[in-house]
C-alpha cells in the first residue's frame, strides 16, 4: 500500500510539474514579441533565434521525458504543416539561391516546433484553455498600451489624420499586421469572457472590445476592413440558416454576438466622432479603394505582383523555384516597374508565393494546413446551428477568417508575431472544442 501511494504520489508530482512547465513555455513564446530591441538591426530575426532556442530546450525536455502517448504527432493541423516542411526542404535542393532557402526553411521550422509543442502539451492534458486565454488577454492589453501610447503621443503636437496611421503599429512591424493581431486576439478574450461568466469581468471586456475596435479603425487596414466585412456578412448568412434552415430561435444568439457587434459600432461612432472624415483616413475612402484600385498604388502594386506569381506558378506548377527564391525571382518580373531598385521581396500572398516556390504540393499542404483548422471549427459550428453548443464556434470563425484573409493579403508567415498569435489561436480552439465536446457529452 506504501509503495501504491508513493507511486501515486510522484505520478501527482509529476504531472503538476509538467503542467508548470507548460504554462512557463506559453507564458515565454507569448511575450516575445516584448523583448527589447538589443541594438540589433534586424528585430524579426531576434525574435525567430529567441523562439528557436526556446523550442529546442522543451524539445529536448519532451525527447527525455518519453511518453506512450503519441496522439500529438497525428493532428492534422500538424501533420500538413509538417507536410509543408518536408516539401520546401526537398525544393531547397534546387532552388537558385540556397542562403534564402535555408532562412525561409529555419523560420518554417520554428512554426513546425512550436506546433509540435503545442499538441503534445494539448495531448496530455497540461494547458488550461482559461490559462491561455488569460496570456491573450495580457498580451491585448500591451498592445493596446502600446499603440494609444503612440496615439496620444501624435495627438499632443497635431491632429491625427491618414499621415499617422502606421504609427500605431504598436510593437508590430506595421499596422496591417497590428490591426490583424487585434482582431485574432479579441475573439479569444470574448471566449474567456464566456469562460469566466462574471458581471465585472465582462463589463471590463466589453470595454476592451470598444477600445480595441476604435483603435482598428484608427489603423485604417483594409485587410481588417475587409475581414470585418466579411465576418458581417458570414454571421448574417449562419443565423438566417440557424432560423430558417434548422428552426431554431435566435434570441440568445442575438444576445450573445451583440457583445461583439455592439462594441463594434460603438468604436465606428467614436472614431466618426473624434477624427477628421475630410481626409484618406475616412471608411467610405479606403473601403471604395478596394473596389477601384487603379488609383490606388498599395492595392495597384499587390495586384501586380499576383499576376506575375501566376505567371510563374504556369510556367513551374509541379516543382516550383524553390523556398526562399521568390525574393530573388520577382526581380526577372518586377525589373521595368522596379524604383529606386526597390525588389518585391514577397507576393502578398503566402498561397501564392508557397506555390511559386514549392509547386503545387506545397501549396496544397499550406492550403491544407487552414482547411484542417477550419474542419476542426465546423463540426462545433453545426452544432450551434442546432443549438447544441454555445456561441464561441462562430468567434474562432471569425479567427478563421482574420488568418486567412490576412494570408492572402500579406505575407504573415514571414512574421513571427503574426505566426505566435495563429498558434495560440490554434490551441485555443482545440483547447475549446474538447470544452465543447465535455459538455455535449
Amino acid at each position: 500500500i506504501k509503495a501504491s501511494l508513493s507511486r501515486g504520489f510522484f505520478i501527482i508530482l509529476h504531472l503538476d510539474c509538467m503542467r508548470v512547465i507548460s504554462k512557463i513555455y506559453l507564458s515565454l513564446i507569448s511575450f516575445i514579441l516584448y523583448v527589447p530591441n538589443w541594438t540589433v538591426i534586424d528585430l524579426k530575426g531576434q525574435q525567430w533565434l529567441l523562439l528557436s532556442s526556446i523550442n529546442a530546450l522543451f524539445i529536448t525536455y519532451t525527447l527525455i521525458n518519453k511518453s506512450d502517448n503519441k496522439k500529438y504527432l497525428s493532428y492534422p493541423v500538424f501533420l500538413s504543416f509538417l507536410s509543408l516542411f518536408t516539401i520546401s526542404l526537398i525544393s531547397a535542393t534546387y532552388s537558385i539561391n540556397l542562403s534564402e532557402s535555408i532562412s525561409k526553411l529555419t523560420d518554417i521550422f520554428s512554426i513546425l516546433s512550436t506546433l509540435y509543442l503545442i499538441y503534445y502539451f494539448i495531448a496530455h492534458k497540461l494547458i488550461s484553455l482559461k490559462f491561455l486565454l488569460t496570456l491573450v488577454l495580457i498580451t491585448l492589453l500591451i498592445d493596446l498600451t502600446g499603440s494609444y501610447y503612440q496615439y496620444f503621443t501624435i495627438l499632443s503636437f497635431t491632429e491625427f489624420d491618414w499621415e499617422w496611421t502606421n504609427g500605431l503599429r504598436g510593437f508590430y512591424g506595421n499596422k496591417n499586421m497590428g490591426a490583424v493581431a487585434l482582431l485574432i486576439k479579441l475573439p479569444m478574450v470574448m471566449v474567456l469572457g464566456q469562460l469566466i461568466n462574471n458581471r465585472l469581468f465582462s463589463n471590463l471586456i466589453f470595454v476592451i472590445s470598444v477600445i480595441t475596435f476604435y483603435l482598428i479603425f484608427l489603423q485604417s487596414s483594409r485587410t481588417a476592413f475587409l475581414a470585418l466585412f466579411l465576418c458581417i456578412i458570414i454571421t448574417i448568412t449562419l443565423l438566417l440558416i440557424k432560423r430558417f434552415l434548422f428552426k431554431k430561435s435566435l434570441k440568445k444568439d442575438i444576445k450573445n454576438l451583440s457583445k461583439y457587434f455592439i462594441p463594434l459600432v460603438l468604436g465606428f461612432l467614436i472614431f466618426k466622432l473624434t477624427v477628421n472624415q475630410n481626409d484618406e483616413i475616412a471608411l467610405e475612402t479606403r473601403v471604395s479603394s478596394v473596389i477601384n484600385s487603379s488609383n490606388d498604388e498599395s492595392a495597384s502594386e499587390r495586384f501586380r505582383f499576383y499576376s506575375h506569381a501566376l505567371e510563374h506558378i504556369s510556367n513551374n506548377t509541379l516543382l516550383g523555384s524553390g523556398i526562399g527564391s521568390w525574393r530573388i525571382v520577382s526581380i526577372k518580373y518586377d525589373s521595368q516597374n522596379m524604383f529606386s531598385y526597390v525588389v518585391p521581396y514577397f507576393v502578398h500572398n503566402d498561397l501564392l508565393e508557397i506555390f511559386a516556390e514549392t509547386g503545387i504540393l506545397g501549396f496544397l499542404s499550406y492550403l491544407a494546413f487552414f482547411f484542417f483548422i477550419f474542419k476542426r471549427n465546423l463540426n462545433h459550428l453545426f452544432m450551434w446551428l442546432k443549438s447544441k453548443s454555445n456561441y464561441t464556434p462562430v468567434l474562432f470563425g471569425y479567427i478563421f477568417i482574420f488568418a486567412f484573409v490576412d494570408a492572402n493579403l500579406n505575407f504573415p508567415l514571414d512574421r513571427f508575431d503574426m505566426q505566435i498569435v495563429l498558434v495560440l489561436s490554434i490551441a485555443a480552439l482545440e483547447l475549446n472544442s474538447k470544452n465543447i465536446i465535455n459538455e455535449k457529452d
